[in-house]
């Protein structure tokens, strides 16, 4: 929804995906791609880095209290992302 929104703005896009094997599926990495796809009607060519997350969440798993896993693995998302953004030139995380 936010990707379809800020590309009605012409905004140019770039995505991430978390994949998380076996947490998430190989499905749910299609829909992502099948989603983009259909949001690429409005906003032109889209670059998807997919991230392996995995190994990451298991040491946040391993190594973190328990009541701080969610917004730790989400800080590290947001770390990740970040490098992707300047790597690429964005200006915003949305």
């Amino acid at each position: 929804v936010a990707a379809y929104m800020m590309a009605k703005r012409g905004l140019k896009l770039t995505a991430v995906h978390f994949a998380s094997p076996p947490y998430t599926s190989k499905r749910a990495e299609d829909k992502v791609v099948r989603l983009l796809r259909r949001v690429s009607r409005y906003a032109g060519k889209m670059t998807m880095y997919t991230v392996p997350f995995t190994k990451i969440q298991e040491t946040i798993k391993n190594e973190c209290p328990e009541e701080l896993f969610t917004i730790i693995m989400r800080r590290l998302m947001m770390q990740i992302s970040s490098r992707i953004a300047a790597d690429n030139d964005c200006t915003a995380l949305i």
